[in-house]
């Protein structure tokens, strides 16, 4: 699987956020504070291993590790398909 991630920083001292995108290719993709994480997120308020993203009969999926939640288009969930033009938000 092929991903395009976009980071969303920092607020700026204007209005807005600092961007930053990048490709991530693997099978499955683990999104964490852990070194082994292919989505590296650095904020000790992220868990080690904080959710997976992975394709299951076809579809695109989000998963959280318990007790982690990931936020899907503003609501809190453990679990989620992903299609074009939704968002993630993990962490702070």
């Amino acid at each position: 699987m092929r991903l395009l991630v976009r980071h969303r920083l920092r607020r700026t001292r204007r209005e807005g956020y600092v961007e930053r995108s990048e490709v991530l290719e693997a099978e499955t993709i683990r999104i964490g504070r852990g070194s082994d994480s292919e989505l590296h997120l650095t904020d000790g308020r992220v868990l080690l291993h904080h959710a997976t993203i992975s394709i299951e009969g076809g579809a695109l999926v989000v998963a959280s590790d318990p007790p982690a939640e990931i936020e899907h288009d503003g609501l809190m969930v453990a679990r989620a398909e992903l299609t074009p033009g939704h968002t993630i938000a993990i962490g702070p």
